[in-house]
């Protein structure tokens, strides 16, 4: 877990939290009439939060036989390679780092639609606020298109890389 922007994470949600009963977002209602800066708002924090469970290390440095992991090894063998070419385990490898960039992206969608959702029941309790399920829906959007574009970018990081 990368710390820094877990931080970052929780300030940002705190943030939205505490900008619910600002009287900036009345000024800001009239510029957002179809309440359309709910995406990059929730986009945002879902990104944070996905680097925040990202893992720190870039997958591609142990290929070397003495930098191999002894889990990596025996997961390796387990899934029927024992024809251990190196072209093999940098296929293994890729595909462990897609899942857990995977995992960490549904883990950040989660965590991040339950504070959307949070946040609108904290909104119908602030007054001169409602709370709406198309603003809950306007931040899935958000969150969905953060993920999607987070895991299009490293994947197309690490197919560069490979080749």
């Amino acid at each position: 877990m990368n710390l820094f922007f877990a931080f970052l994470a929780f300030v940002y949600g705190s943030a939205i939290f505490l900008m619910a009963g600002s009287p900036l977002v009345s000024t800001l209602s009239v510029f957002n009439p179809f309440s359309l800066l709910h995406i990059p708002l929730y986009g945002i924090l879902a990104l944070l939060l996905h680097l925040s469970f990202s893992s720190k290390k870039f997958p591609f440095r142990p290929f070397r036989e003495d930098r191999r992991s002894s889990i990596h090894k025996k997961r390796f063998h387990q899934e029927g390679a024992m024809d251990a070419t190196f072209q093999g385990y940098k296929n293994f490898v890729r595909a462990e780092w897609n899942r857990r960039e995977r995992r960490s992206a549904v883990i950040a969608g989660f965590l991040a639609s339950g504070i959307a959702i949070a946040d609108e029941i904290h909104q119908a309790r602030v007054p001169g606020r409602d709370a709406s399920v198309s603003d809950v829906a306007l931040d899935l959007v958000g969150i969905l298109l953060a993920s999607f574009i987070i895991l299009w970018i490293r994947k197309r990081k690490i197919s560069w890389l490979a080749s």
